[in-house]
């Protein structure tokens, strides 16, 4: 207050020094601004009962939620990751069966070529077989047919056709006739022999041959 009233003060206005100094005081607080309290201190509130147990029961029921969409996404995500991997064992189950049912057909198919080759090269070893008994059985036919009818004179007209006769009383020169006839159909089965000696040796070296290409070939 910068003045009082004289009934204040015993009824008049007190005067000097300290009166001076009261004054100046009263002006600084009057200049001086006022003061604010930087911070308004908290107020520790204690909880109640019924509030810690809405509290509680309201934590329990977020983390259960939580649990469950934890729970719910490695479920899904390992549902996902089984479905990938079925998927991809599906697949390379059925790449390895087209490549197994491929393989077999090829293989089928090579083994129907090397018995159809089989079967081709037995029946010409057959044949050629029954080709060389038959040229055997008309060569031996033949040469017993020559000593036969080297008994007999022939005709020897310029004719392929010879007519074979045996005179009734032999003289001297159809006996030496005779006699030149058999030489030369002995000579002649001698060459058959040789022939067929040297035909079959040929056969035998083909023979030893065509084996030992075979043997190269599967040890390759």
């Amino acid at each position: 207050r910068l003045f009082e009233r004289p009934e204040e003060r015993g009824g008049r206005f007190e005067r000097g020094p300290d009166r001076e100094r009261e004054r100046g005081r009263l002006f600084e607080r009057a200049e001086q601004p006022p003061t604010v309290a930087s911070a308004i201190e908290p107020v520790e509130r204690k909880a109640t009962k019924i509030e810690d147990a809405q509290i509680k029961g309201r934590n329990t029921r977020m983390f259960g939620m939580m649990r469950s969409t934890l729970r719910n996404f490695r479920d899904n995500t390992s549902s996902e990751e089984v479905a990938k991997r079925r998927q991809e064992l599906e697949r390379q189950t059925d790449q390895k069966l087209a490549e197994e049912r491929k393989k077999l057909e090829e293989e089928r198919k090579e083994e129907k070529m090397r018995r159809m080759e089989e079967i081709r090269k037995q029946k010409e070893e057959e044949r050629a077989k029954r080709d060389a008994e038959l040229m055997i059985f008309l060569r031996k036919e033949k040469r017993k047919n020559d000593e036969q009818l080297a008994e007999f004179l022939h005709t020897t007209t310029s004719s392929s056709i010879k007519i074979f006769y045996l005179p009734n009383i032999h003289t001297e020169s159809t006996k030496a006739l005779l006699q030149q006839q058999k030489l030369e159909a002995l000579l002649e089965v001698e060459k058959e022999k040789e022939k067929e000696r040297e035909e079959e040796e040929k056969k035998e070296k083909e023979k030893e041959e065509k084996e030992k290409e075979e043997k190269e070939k599967e040890e390759k």
